[in-house]
């Protein structure tokens, strides 16, 4: 073979790789926000999120659970406060009596584990905008069921068998609302239909085992049909919180919903940027030459390798 002779019909090749199963990728990351909310529900959440308030809790909860920044933001805010106590007597004239009463403020406080109440009551109005609970003082009825139901341990119950009966139990957004103000404080009432809603009367009666009286004696009533539905509860035993609102709105606005623009955005913009990776990781091609006689050498000269590699760019454009 002369030393200038081109070799004839060099055999090209070229390899195809994906680095991804596209359907899995797909099925994980296209989860988007309008996967399960249309745009006339974000209008309507944008437009008025009060009067849709219960899309609104849906969707603040849906973003919190997807978009890791709000998460963040969230348990970071709630985190925040060193919630350091400080308890004054309004009374000084006795001061063993007010030693006293300090103790068992202390007490009641460390039982309930307030700290950890208001990081929950925090976390909870940033995400739904607003929370109800009750604080209850009456010792409770307590099941020693050694055997429970699939519902039982579904469920977190409050159990206290010490001597000292305080308990903050959360009442239930979709049945609890503010009804006006008394004292500066927000007067709510309580749907007593909750209880009705149960799956059968085991759970309905597990689960007035656990209520106050104040709401165990009002459902009790409206089954006898002495009193409505709605029972208005005693000011002394609720706590309400609600953000971003009029002090005369029901609801509270979710922090999540200020920041839905920025979310969308953000949404559409990494969505767009994951779809162009996958469609370049489907179209990653390595091109192979010969090689020569000395290792990490072609074989093909410089012209050689030129028209080999515009014959696979164009078969592989076309």
């Amino acid at each position: 073979m002369a030393e200038n002779e081109e070799i004839k019909d060099p055999t090209p090749g070229y390899e195809f790789n994906s680095y991804y199963d596209l359907e899995f990728v797909h099925s994980i990351y296209n989860c988007g926000v309008f996967d399960y909310f249309d745009e006339t529900d974000i209008e309507n959440v944008l437009a008025n999120p009060i009067a849709n308030h219960d899309l609104a809790k849906r969707l603040s909860n849906f973003i919190y659970t997807k978009d890791g920044v709000v998460a963040n933001s969230i348990d970071y805010m709630a985190a925040l406060p060193c919630l350091d106590r400080v308890i004054v007597a309004k009374s000084k004239k006795n001061a063993k009596k007010v030693k006293q009463n300090k103790a068992k403020m202390k007490e009641v406080l460390a039982f309930i584990d307030d700290k950890a109440f208001i990081r929950d009551a925090l976390q909870t109005e940033m995400v739904n905008g607003i929370c109800f609970y009750y604080f209850d003082t009456l010792p409770h009825k307590e099941s020693h069921n050694k055997y429970l139901t699939d519902y039982d341990v579904e469920t977190i119950w409050e159990i206290n068998s010490t001597d000292l009966n305080v308990n903050v139990l959360t009442l239930p957004y979709q049945y609890t609302r503010i009804v006006g103000k008394r004292n500066g404080r927000y007067q709510l009432a309580f749907n007593l239909r909750y209880f009705d809603e149960l799956p059968n009367s085991e759970v309905r009666d597990m689960k007035l085992r656990k209520y106050p009286k104040e709401i165990v004696d009002g459902y009790w009533n409206y089954k006898k049909k002495i009193y409505k539905n709605w029972l208005v509860l005693d000011n002394d035993h609720t706590i309400c919180r609600k953000i971003k609102c009029k002090d005369s709105e029901p609801w509270g606005r979710p922090l999540a919903i200020s920041a839905l623009n920025d979310i969308l955005y953000k949404d559409s913009f990494v969505g767009t940027k994951r779809k162009i990776l996958d469609d370049i990781n489907n179209r990653v091609f390595y091109e192979t030459f010969p090689e020569g006689q000395v290792k990490g050498t072609c074989s093909l000269t410089q012209k050689q390798q030129e028209r080999q590699h515009n014959d696979v760019k164009s078969a592989i454009l076309d």
